[in-house]
């Protein structure tokens, strides 16, 4: 190398670190893994360097969401009536009417979703779903029974009330499964609460015996969360579960279910 080369290089080396100093480089987030939510200095550091909030594991993204949607539990305009006694009692019989499709749709749906689902954690999740939905079907003949309903009738289903199912459906086939533990659990508390309400008025308002009370009493009692909490984590340490997905759906669920329970309130 010629002296003239040498002094270009010195040069360019020196221009180099220059520029480093005046202009240092953007620290890199460390090494991340969905796993490593786990361990709390990772986290932080990969947070912190994001600027976003702490990473949840998937019993806090269900809490999370579920306290999201919260605020529109109260949107429901059919349950309160119910309640307290001033809803007609033929909405019973609707109800009825329109479970006896719902069920059966819920349940091919939790089954492919059970199918298509690639933890086994999801998979048992959707599968022990299945299961309730069969007892729950049970369920729905002393409820007919009671309101005077004949299921082998003809009868014209309610847009508003089959939108849920429809939208379940499409999220069978289209949605990531993991995402879908979160979007359908963060609902089942409302749910529940509904459940509970009208098993309660069916019994001191209207007069129902216990066996036509049984697919709203089914409902009524809270599921414990491990095991869809389990479902999410495996979705979340697999990298299947988005949360900024899953609480799409989940608003999306929600609204379905109003429309569902508003349905029956306009008609009925």
């Amino acid at each position: 190398m010629s002296a003239e080369q040498v002094d270009h290089a010195a040069q360019v080396d020196l221009e180099r670190t220059i520029h480093e100093q005046t202009f240092p480089p953007r620290p890199g987030p460390p090494p991340f893994r969905p796993s490593d939510a786990t361990d709390p200095d990772i986290a932080d550091s990969y947070q912190t360097y994001l600027g976003r909030v702490p990473i949840m594991g998937g019993l806090e993204l269900l809490t999370a969401v579920q306290a999201e949607l919260a605020p529109r539990d109260d949107e429901n305009r059919l349950v309160p009536q119910v309640a307290a006694g001033t809803a007609p009692r033929e909405v019973f019989r609707v109800a009825a009417a329109e479970e006896l499709r719902i069920v059966p749709s819920d349940w091919r749906s939790l089954h492919l979703l059970a199918s298509r689902a690639a933890e086994p954690a999801v998979r048992s999740y959707f599968g022990a779903l299945t299961a309730g939905e069969e007892l729950a079907l049970a369920q729905l003949s002393p409820l007919a029974e009671a309101t005077g309903l004949d299921p082998a009738a003809d009868y014209e289903q309610l847009p508003g009330c089959q939108a849920y199912p429809s939208y379940f459906a499409w999220l069978a086939l289209n949605a990531e499964p993991a995402d879908v533990v979160v979007a359908l659990t963060a609902n089942f508390a409302a749910w529940g609460s509904y459940c509970s309400s009208i098993a309660t008025a069916m019994r001191t308002h209207y007069g129902f015996a216990d066996a036509a009370c049984g697919f709203f009493d089914f409902f009524a009692t809270p599921q414990p969360p491990d095991q869809a909490a389990a479902a999410a984590q495996a979705g979340l340490d697999a990298g299947t579960l988005d949360p900024a997905r899953t609480r799409r759906y989940a608003r999306m669920i929600q609204s379905y279910e109003l429309m569902f329970w508003n349905t029956l309130a306009d008609v009925t």
